[in-house]
């Protein structure tokens, strides 16, 4: 337990503010810290300049909590949201030395697709810590996210291994009654952080004011700190020839009063104004922005109380503090943080307003090229929003491209939101004449939900032909990425043969790469591996699928990128479930959970793949649960996943081994319509939904929609041909369906799926049409295929009845033991009694049992008998079920 103390010897803080030499100790407000942080959470909430900071900072210092180690969060503007906070506090923890402690924590790489598993992964990383951690997070009202809160007050209330000091100058949903009734709080308030007037009067001593001055400076600011110490400064230095001079020269007053145009623009000034534009600095980007000499002026803004030096890493919104351009983060690398920590600068958030604000009235055209400084250095530092909104500003559309380019899976991986509303904001005319600013914000729409299927299709159409004129005069590296940016927006639009065009000239391109072309993409190479062969799967070619995704997973070993990694393989296990090699998917899959990933990577959208084998694999055990337990971690993924057709495919298949068909043909339905608003899928996963609801209405008894639905469905699909053939049969016509499989069963080229689909079936229609020689050879070569490649599924596809003899005159292991028994011998006009046909009339006109039977002059258990053997010769189980089964067999009128 974490328990206050007064013991000598500082708390081991890391990346806490320097306190200033003119802080002088405030024994009151160090002992009520000292009360207050026995509770979990502690608020110190004041405006800007009202101490906090130096407050806290002069107590971790002093002070102590026994056994723990400390740990500052200085939260600016562009790292409130929830990702970028966490990913905030991952980073500082590592900088600190904390991490490597903790493997949990050092783990966790932050994407939006871990967010649903966030706190239990941190809570889990915080338990695993030698020592416990006091957290001081500052500057908390640029926290723009509630749910930063919540996560924040839940770890609070799961772990006793650590407590918050919250600072801000704004009211917190902590110090909701409610909130705190669920979490035990302190709060130092406002009115309890300005100096007395005998701190006043002690703070003025040390600067040679005299009593009656401080009382009147005190008097003057009310005890506010920054703006008391800021004077004291001006009148030591002799800036200020009187007191009434200083605190009227000061640049803000507590009534928020500027002053900054009052004064000369001296060389300092014109520092303080060029470098307002950066939240934070270092060495390098103040000399940058400000001048050679910008180490003076730093040290003399720091006197006069105008900003603070902390150390740390130089970072704006770190969602990817090690990561270079284009690439998704791994595991944070203390050793990495540490190398790179520096002393950054930041001024009092008030102050840098005001700056701000004066400067664009002074030196407006010195901005422009200074703010373009600042987005470079945001974009080096990984900081994309940061840069994106600094060449925005200036409208430098040029450098946006660049930034986008740089930071594309970034973008995709964590700010989508952000990034399309910064995108929006952009002139129509300009993103025009810019296709990867107007292809990226396509594909954002895209996954952002249901969009304006016109409005996409237009905005590709631009992106296209503007990619279209680039390509002619692009070469290499840039080619590449051309290329991918083509096949990206055209599957966006749903556009997939002109998606598999684009797919094929780029692993062209990538091919002819030199290692210096290849070094320059950096992880934007995976990027075009990994989506090559999602559009040649899609294209149902998954032959060539396997052997990109074999690229794209050997790039990222090379680049030693993890996520890309777990996406290449997991789209592998994915190619080669489709194919019905169940072999080397259990072992890929099997891999997969042995091997290091990073925290987290179950129920990611990169490892939708790995879920939906999985349940495939599930289904080869007749496992519906398992299947759909895999299919329900892509849950939250699912409105806007691009394999939604393939999750409801399994759906159904689900539906089949469980023999509830009926359902099945509901959940179907339900899932298009669900997405009938998006863009067109591709025509092969059209197919495998097509083939789907053959099967399910064939399956339910319902043959006659079963054969309207094969009339519709394309004619050239695979599986729909297998469909069609399992209706011929169902009709009676063995030798019209031996006829539609005979090319796929009998071709060694065939996906082993398929070929054992095919052959089970053209065995059944030879046996039934009287060719036994044909029979057995079909289910020879089928069980053959089915024990190479583990496969059991296929055996659905057939009667039991069919098939059992047949297996019957072939050595093998396969054992019927639970398999479901799905397409029965066909009966498609069941033969009911006069008395069932009675029945089955008057339930059309109501669902009541004891009206039917009063209609029909007979006892509610007589009705109740005829009820059952009609569901039974139907295949139904409900009254629902069986008008519509009534109505598909030409039973009811």
């Amino acid at each position: 337990m974490l328990t206050a103390s007064g013991a000598e010897g500082p708390l081991r803080f890391a990346l806490t503010p320097r306190v200033s030499s003119v802080v002088i100790p405030r024994p009151r407000l160090l002992a009520r810290l000292d009360e207050a942080t026995r509770a979990p959470l502690t608020i110190v909430r004041a405006p800007a300049g009202g101490g906090k900071s130096a407050l806290v900072a002069d107590w971790a210092m002093r002070r102590g909590i026994d056994g723990a180690r400390g740990l500052w969060l200085s939260v600016d503007e562009s790292a409130g949201s929830r990702p970028a906070f966490w990913q905030d506090f991952l980073a500082s923890a590592a900088a600190s030395g904390i991490t490597p402690r903790s493997r949990g924590l050092a783990d966790i790489a932050m994407s939006a697709d871990v967010l649903p598993q966030l706190r239990g992964l941190l809570a889990r990383g915080l338990d695993d810590l030698d020592e416990d951690l006091l957290l001081v997070v500052d500057d908390f009202q640029n926290v723009d996210d509630p749910l930063v809160e919540d996560d924040l007050a839940w770890l609070l209330q799961h772990s006793r291994r650590v407590r918050a000091v919250v600072l801000s100058r704004a009211v917190t949903r902590f110090e909701d009654p409610l909130a705190r009734a669920q979490l035990e709080t302190s709060v130092i308030t406002p009115a309890e952080l300005p100096l007395t007037l005998e701190e006043t009067i002690a703070l003025s001593q040390r600067f040679g004011l005299r009593e009656a001055d401080a009382a009147q400076l005190h008097e003057a600011f009310g005890g506010w700190p920054l703006a008391t110490v800021s004077v004291l400064i001006d009148m030591q230095t002799g800036r200020r020839s009187s007191l009434a001079e200083a605190i009227g020269a000061f640049g803000i007053d507590p009534r928020g009063r500027n002053r900054l145009t009052d004064l000369p623009l001296d060389d300092h000034l014109h520092f303080m104004l060029r470098t307002s534009i950066a939240p934070t600095m270092n060495r390098e980007l103040a000399i940058r922005l400000g001048g050679t000499d910008a180490e003076r002026h730093l040290e003399r803004a720091e006197q006069e109380g105008l900003g603070t030096w902390r150390d740390g890493p130089l970072r704006s919104a770190p969602l990817v503090p090690t990561a270079p351009p284009g690439r998704t983060p791994p595991p944070v690398d203390p050793s990495v943080l540490r190398a790179r920590s520096e002393p950054i600068f930041s001024y009092q958030p008030a102050m840098r307003a005001a700056f701000e604000a004066e400067a664009e009235r002074r030196i407006p055209r010195e901005l422009p090229p200074l703010r373009r400084e600042l987005a470079l250095a945001l974009d080096r530092s990984g900081d994309v929003l940061g840069a994106l909104a600094q060449a925005v500003r200036i409208a430098d559309w040029d450098l946006v491209d660049e930034i986008v380019k740089h930071h594309t899976v970034p973008i995709l991986m964590y700010h989508q939101p952000e990034t399309r509303r910064i995108l929006e904001g952009i002139p129509g005319a300009v993103v025009r004449r810019h296709p990867l600013q107007l292809v990226m914000l396509a594909i954002l729409l895209y996954a952002s939900g249901p969009t304006s299927v016109e409005k996409l299709t237009t905005m590709v159409a631009m992106g296209v032909a503007s990619i279209r004129g680039r390509l002619t005069a692009a070469g290499g590296a840039d080619r590449a990425w051309l290329q991918t940016a083509l096949m990206g927006a055209r599957r966006v639009a749903g556009h997939y043969e002109s998606a598999l065009e684009a797919a094929r000239a780029t692993v062209e391109t990538l091919g002819t790469l030199q290692p210096e072309e290849i070094a320059s993409l950096g992880e934007n190479i995976l990027v075009s591996w990994t989506q090559s062969g999602t559009s040649f799967l899609y294209a149902g070619l998954l032959d060539e699928a396997d052997v990109v995704f074999e690229n794209a997973a050997a790039a990222a070993a090379e680049q030693d990128a993890p996520w890309s990694d777990v996406h290449a393989h997991s789209m592998r296990a994915l190619t080669m479930a489709l194919l019905g090699d169940m072999t080397a998917v259990r072992a890929l899959v099997a891999e997969a959970h042995a091997r290091t990933r990073p925290l987290g990577w179950r129920g990611n959208y990169v490892a939708s793949g790995y879920h939906i084998a999985a349940a495939l694999l599930a289904l080869e055990e007749f496992d519906p649960d398992e299947a759909r337990a895999q299919l329900g971690s892509l849950a939250e993924h699912e409105e806007t996943l691009e394999h939604w057709p393939l999750i409801a495919w399994v759906r159904a298949l689900a539906a089949l081994v469980e023999g509830r068909p009926y359902h099945g043909v509901e959940e179907l339905e339900h899932d298009v319509a669900a997405h009938r608003r998006r863009p067109p899928t591709s025509a092969y996963m059209a197919g495998l939904l097509d083939s789907a609801r053959i099967d399910l209405l064939l399956a339910a008894g319902h043959s006659e929609r079963a054969a309207k639905a094969a009339a519709s469905a394309s004619r050239s699909h695979e599986r729909v041909t297998l469909s069609r053939a399992r209706l011929e049969l169902d009709a009676g016509r063995p030798e019209a369906a031996l006829r539609l499989v005979r090319d796929l069963a009998w071709n060694d080229g065939h996906r082993p799926a398929l070929s054992s689909h095919a052959l089970l079936l053209a065995a059944v229609a030879a046996r039934r049409a009287g060719n036994d020689e044909v029979a057995r050879d079909a289910v020879a070569r089928a069980v053959a295929i089915l024990e190479t490649r583990s496969l059991r599924l296929p055996l659905l596809t057939v009667p039991r009845a069919d098939l059992a003899p047949l297996l019957e005159g072939v050595e093998s292991s396969i054992d019927l033991v639970g398999a479901p028994d799905v397409f029965t011998s066909s009966a498609p006009r069941p033969r009911l009694s006069p008395a069932e046909a009675r029945v089955l009339d008057a339930l059309a006109r109501t669902a009541h049992i004891d009206e039917i039977a009063a209609e029909l002059h007979l006892s509610v258990n007589t009705v109740k008998t005829h009820l059952k053997r009609i569901y039974r010769k139907l295949g139904t189980s409900s009254r629902d079920e069986t008008l519509v089964a009534m109505h598909d067999r030409g039973l009811l009128d």
